[in-house]
């Protein structure tokens, strides 16, 4: 069964691949941060995390902070 938040977090993944194809990578890693931190807990997360950590300018740190904020929020 597939819930409302794995949707959701699709839909914003779909959006980032999208912008990643047009070479907006401001917008790409907006949706990114979005999915990591309102739906860590879909199949969707990990894939942000990936393609955060593909793009042009994003450092291995910067896509960890955002993860480990998102954790903590969820606490």
């Amino acid at each position: 069964k597939v819930t409302i938040e794995e949707k959701l977090a699709r839909k914003d993944f779909d959006a980032a691949k999208f912008y990643l194809k047009r070479k907006l990578y401001l917008s790409a890693k907006i949706c990114c941060d979005g999915i990591i931190r309102e739906y860590p807990d879909t199949k969707w997360a990990p894939q942000a995390k990936a393609l955060l950590l593909s793009l042009p300018g994003i450092t291995v740190k910067s896509a960890g902070n955002a993860a480990d904020s998102a954790a903590a929020r969820a606490k």
